[in-house]
């Protein structure tokens, strides 16, 4: 079949494959109903003709309608040749690499347009380590579409992620959403530590590494301009950030205290604020949120500004507004929770209801778990812990929130 281009026509078949050659740049042309297909995606014959560029001294119009590139685009680095296949989303491609002539994996590109942009950002990440940092594997210069390209380990977008999985299951933040706003936080404590601004920061600039780990990237504040001020700025973009990512839900209690903590614009140490979210009840695990109370509990035991538990019961009990109702209404007439009700003492206030919760954790068994699951006609399970923390939450919600608010960030480290 001949397909008419502006110098002439050109000869395509279902198995035919012609190569045009642009300064390392490969275009495979197949005929596929008179659609191309480029960067997995398929595209009409005449749009590969709309914008001018030299072949050979050819005059030949063509162009991808997103970013001017032509794709796939080989570059050869020391030993390694890199190919870009496809964009992703906004700077971020991605592609493989290859050693005489064997294949050694898949990698990420990120597109700068100058060389002051991209010097910075290597030099930035160069300082840090760690999994909430993007690792650089090489940097390109390409003369051909006057753009650099930054190697790095392969990547994909949150934009990706957030595709395929939800955010929120019921009330509870999924997974890998717990882990990357955890990155974020650690990543933004230790620029801050070095007195690194980060800049601007959206969506589109984090990249979820293989391990499921939120990378920082777009590092571009420099240290030597560090103030106070940029901190704050900082601080203000990640909460915007967390906002895009969490999104609003009045009738989701940790997701509205969560908000309120991060969104207080008057607070005093905003370093502290944001490093102490690390350990917020939203962000933990059903082992951590099982946890939570026994090992806070322990901790005042050994003292953390308290000379006696008695102390801190009568603190935490004033910090706190008194229980609307008794909270032992919410317990279950029955079985494990029931017992451990029974064999303590307790009384009305938060204090009580937080001992009680701590005893739960340290008392029930597995067994007891599986007998409570066999009367509901549920099926049976092994490891009490998540069993047990979502039940808690259940009779309780928020419970964990008053915990949180009382311990400082210093208790929680030192756990």
């Amino acid at each position: 079949m001949y397909k008419n281009t502006l110098f002439g026509p050109i000869l395509l078949s279902a198995t035919d494959l012609v190569y045009f050659q642009l300064a390392g740049s490969k275009i495979n042309l197949f005929d596929l109903s008179d659609f191309i297909l480029r960067g997995g995606r398929r595209v009409p014959l005449y749009r590969l003709f709309s914008k001018p560029s030299f072949l050979f001294g050819i005059l030949l119009l063509m162009a991808d309608i997103e970013n001017k590139l032509i794709i796939p685009i080989t570059k050869l680095c020391g030993l390694a040749e890199y190919t870009i296949l496809r964009k992703e989303e906004g700077s971020l491609y991605q592609g493989k690499i290859q050693r005489f002539g064997k294949d050694h994996g898949d990698v990420s590109f990120l597109l700068f347009q100058s060389e002051e942009e991209v010097s910075n950002i290597v030099k930035n990440l160069e300082k840090f380590t760690g999994e909430e940092f993007l690792v650089v594997k090489d940097v390109i210069k390409d003369s051909t579409n006057d753009c650099y390209w930054l190697i790095v380990e392969y990547v994909t977008s949150l934009t990706k992620i957030q595709e395929t999985k939800a955010v929120w299951s019921k009330k509870r933040l999924e997974l890998p959403y717990r882990q990357i706003l955890r990155d974020m936080i650690i990543g933004f404590h230790k620029l801050h530590e070095k007195k690194t601004p980060h800049g601007p920061i959206s969506a589109s600039q984090i990249y979820i590494g293989l391990g499921g780990h939120g990378k920082l990237a777009h590092i571009c504040g420099n240290a030597e301009n560090w103030d106070e001020q940029l901190r704050s700025i900082d601080v203000a973009g990640l909460r915007e950030l967390f906002r895009q990512i969490l999104g609003s839900n009045a009738e989701n209690e940790e997701l509205v205290h969560f908000q309120k903590r991060f969104l207080d614009r008057q607070m005093s140490n905003p370093a502290v604020v944001v490093e102490k979210l690390f350990y917020h009840p939203l962000l933990m695990s059903d082992v951590e949120r099982f946890y939570m109370p026994l090992i806070t509990n322990t901790n005042l035991r050994h003292g953390t500004g308290f000379p006696s538990t008695a102390d801190a019961a009568q603190a935490f009990d004033w910090s706190f507004k008194p229980l609307d109702e008794d909270w032992s209404k919410a317990v279950p007439w029955r079985g494990a929770y029931r017992l451990v009700y029974r064999k303590g003492n307790y009384g009305t206030g938060m204090w009580s209801r937080f001992c009680y919760t701590r005893n739960c954790t340290q008392h029930i068994t597995d067994d007891d778990i599986s007998t409570e699951l066999r009367n509901q006609g549920r099926p049976t399970m092994r490891g009490s812990t998540g069993a047990i923390a979502r039940d808690l939450s259940s009779f309780f919600e928020g419970h964990l929130l008053y915990v949180y608010d009382f311990f400082s960030l210093a208790d929680f480290k030192s756990c």
